[in-house]
C-alpha cells in the first residue's frame, strides 16, 4: 500500500514557521511504522494552483492507493478544490479527509470535497485500520468513525472513540514535510527577527476542559488526554537532537491545566533540555509566580493568552468563563519571570 499526505495551504499562514503539520506527521510515523509507504507533502504557503499542479503531478507519478487530506476550518477551501481536482484527474483514486474541521462537520466538507470518506475524531485508529481493509479487501464500512456517501444519503460508522493511550504513539515523522530544510530556510530568512521565527510544534495534550462557543475544541467530546512528562521531554529531546533544532511551540489548548503536571515537565526539561526555548498557550487564570518562574527556568520564553473580553458578561455568553481578576496578576507574573 502506498499513501500520500497532504496538508493544503492556509489563505492566511502566520509569518513564523511553526514546524511541519504535526497530525499528519504523527499519521505517517504509525502508518510506517506498519510497513506502509508513505509521502508526506506541506503547501502551507503554497498559492492554491500551483499546489493543485503539483499534487496532481505527484499523484500521477505515485499512483497512490489512498490520498489522506487534513482539513481545518481555515484551510477548508483549499481541501475541497484539492480533493475534487484529484478525484477528477485520476479515475479511481481513493480520497479521505480528516483533521478538527472534519470532525466538526463530516457531513458538509463530504459534500464539498466529493472525498470518498471523511473521518471524525481521532486518527490514530481510524486510518490504518481503512489502510488494512483496502489492502485486505475488507469491509470498510465496519471501520469506527468513517463518513460516506451511499445511496443519494450519508453513512455512518460507529463512533471512534478518543485515543487514549497517548504514550504508546511513536514521534510525529516530521522527515516527511521535509522540516530541516524549512527550519534552515525560515531562521535564514528571518536570522534579525527577535521573536521566535521558526519553531517544532510538538502537543502534550488534547482536549479542552473549557466549552467555548467560539472554538472547535467545544465539540470534541471526552476529558483531555494527556501524555506524562516524561514521554513529553523524551519526545521534545528527540526532535531537538535530530534536527539539531532547540526552539519549540509547545502547541496544547491549555498547557497549565494541570499545574504539578507542568511543574514536573519543567523540571525533567530542566535536566535533559537545558537549552531549549519554547512558547505556549494557557488561561490567565492558570498562571501564578511560582509557576512563571518555574516556566522560564526550563527555558519558557513566551505565553499567549487569550483573554477575549473584559466583560464578565460576555465571558459567561462565550463559555469561556475566565475570572477576570486573576488576569492583571498572570500578566504581572509572566513579565516579573522575564518571558
Amino acid at each position: 500500500m502506498k499513501v500520500i499526505l497532504f496538508n493544503p495551504p492556509n489563505p492566511d499562514p502566520p509569518p513564523s514557521y511553526f514546524g511541519p503539520p504535526y497530525g499528519l506527521s504523527l499519521l505517517g510515523a504509525i502508518l510506517k511504522e506498519r510497513g506502509v509507504s508513505v509521502l508526506g507533502r506541506d503547501f502551507d504557503r503554497t498559492p492554491m494552483e500551483e499546489m493543485l499542479r503539483e499534487a496532481s503531478a505527484l499523484v500521477r507519478v505515485e499512483r497512490p492507493d489512498l490520498i489522506g487530506v487534513s482539513c481545518q476550518s481555515s484551510t477548508r477551501g483549499a481541501v475541497a478544490a484539492l480533493a475534487r481536482r484529484l478525484k477528477k484527474a485520476t479515475p479511481g483514486l481513493r480520497v479521505v479527509v480528516g483533521g478538527p474541521f472534519a470532525t466538526t462537520d463530516p457531513e458538509l466538507v463530504l459534500r464539498r470535497t466529493g472525498a470518498d470518506w471523511v473521518a471524525a475524531g481521532d486518527g490514530e485508529e481510524t486510518l490504518p485500520e481503512l489502510v488494512e481493509a483496502l489492502a485486505s479487501g475488507g469491509d470498510t464500512s465496519k471501520v469506527a468513525g468513517l463518513v460516506w456517501s451511499e445511496g443519494g444519503g450519508v453513512r455512518r460508522a460507529p463512533e471512534r472513540e478518543p485515543f487514549a493511550n497517548l504514550d504508546s504513539l511513536p514521534s510525529p515523522d516530521f522527515d516527511l514535510f521535509d522540516a530541516a530544510d524549512n527550519l534552515e530556510r525560515f531562521r535564514r530568512a528571518h536570522a534579525a527577527a527577535p521573536a521566535m521565527h521558526s519553531a517544532l510544534m510538538v502537543l502534550s495534550s488534547r482536549g479542552c476542559i473549557y466549552r467555548c462557543v467560539f472554538c472547535p475544541m467545544s465539540t470534541f467530546k471526552g476529558a483531555p488526554r494527556l501524555h506524562s512528562p516524561a514521554y513529553f521531554v523524551r519526545m521534545v529531546c528527540d526532535l531537538s537532537r535530530r534536527y539539531a533544532w532547540r526552539d519549540f511551540v509547545f502547541g496544547d489548548n491549555f498547557f497549565t491545566r494541570d499545574r504539578a503536571r507542568v511543574l514536573e515537565i519543567c523540571r525533567l526539561l530542566r535536566r535533559q533540555a537545558p537549552d531549549i526555548r519554547w512558547i505556549c498557550m494557557t488561561r490567565a487564570d492558570a498562571m501564578d509566580f511560582e509557576l512563571a518562574r518555574a516556566m522560564s527556568a526550563a527555558g519558557c520564553r513566551e505565553i499567549s493568552y487569550g483573554v477575549e473580553t473584559g466583560s464578565a458578561k460576555v465571558q459567561k455568553t462565550t463559555g469561556k468563563r475566565l475570572d477576570l481578576e486573576k488576569v492583571p496578576e498572570a500578566f504581572r507574573a509572566t513579565r516579573s519571570a522575564r518571558m
